[in-house]
């Protein structure tokens, strides 16, 4: 059992969160490997960052491995972020079309990018992890953030192949409607979105393969 499951945790927003000083160094590496302003990352990285923060709250990313203590979770996320957009950076998305339409989307791939890595592990917050408030009761995840104190626990029986399945309920806490509509402007770009939100990354073409092979290098501890 790890620390955070025997230990009563009070929930924090996303902003203080990530405001922890090795957590400022990542976002910060983030903001780095774009190509947006201040102004242009706080709203189209930033606020999604903080609204996962929200939702993951200082959940372990597993019970075992290198992140399984108290935040690995949002920890690895944003590890995996940093890694998927070193590897973005090699590619002229959407593949295929012409330059000025490559430069035209650029900025919107490279937040789909970050966006697939966010929601990858999401299913675990329903599947994975069971969350009690402090009088016992369970915190249902797509109702939203938790707002009062709270514990972690493994169950014994996991079904894990839901894991995927269960990104469709709660892609609303991480982005909100004015990005979803931002990437549906792009049709290929909004089709493999959808694939990473119904939770078939398999399917989701270079989406789902810039976050996989991000997770296996974070798996592996490599430099990103």
């Amino acid at each position: 059992m790890t620390e955070s499951a025997q230990r009563l945790c009070h929930p924090l927003p996303g902003d203080v969160l990530l405001a922890r000083p090795t957590r400022t160094v990542l976002v910060e590496q983030i903001w780095q490997r774009t190509a947006v302003s201040r102004e242009q990352f706080a709203q189209l990285y930033l606020a999604p960052l903080q609204r996962y923060a929200h939702l993951v709250q200082d959940f372990p990313a597993s019970q075992d491995g290198h992140y399984r203590y108290a935040g690995g979770m949002l920890d690895q996320a944003l590890h995996r972020v940093i890694c998927a957009l070193r590897l973005r950076q090699a590619c002229l998305l959407p593949a295929g079309a012409p330059p000025e339409e490559q430069a035209e989307q650029a900025e919107a791939w490279t937040a789909a990018v970050a966006y697939a890595v966010l929601l990858q592990d999401l299913g675990k917050l329903v599947v994975d992890l069971r969350v009690e408030h402090d009088d016992g009761t369970p915190w249902r995840p797509w109702q939203g953030p938790l707002q009062r104190p709270y514990r972690v626990h493994y169950p014994a029986e996991r079904p894990y192949r839901l894991q995927a399945a269960a990104t469709a309920l709660l892609h609303v806490h991480v982005l909100d409607p004015d990005l979803l509509a931002w990437l549906s402007s792009y049709d290929v770009l909004w089709t493999q979105m959808l694939y990473i939100i119904s939770g078939q990354e398999a399917h989701a073409d270079i989406l789902g393969d810039l976050a996989f092979q991000a997770a296996q290098a974070v798996a592996d501890q490599a430099s990103c």
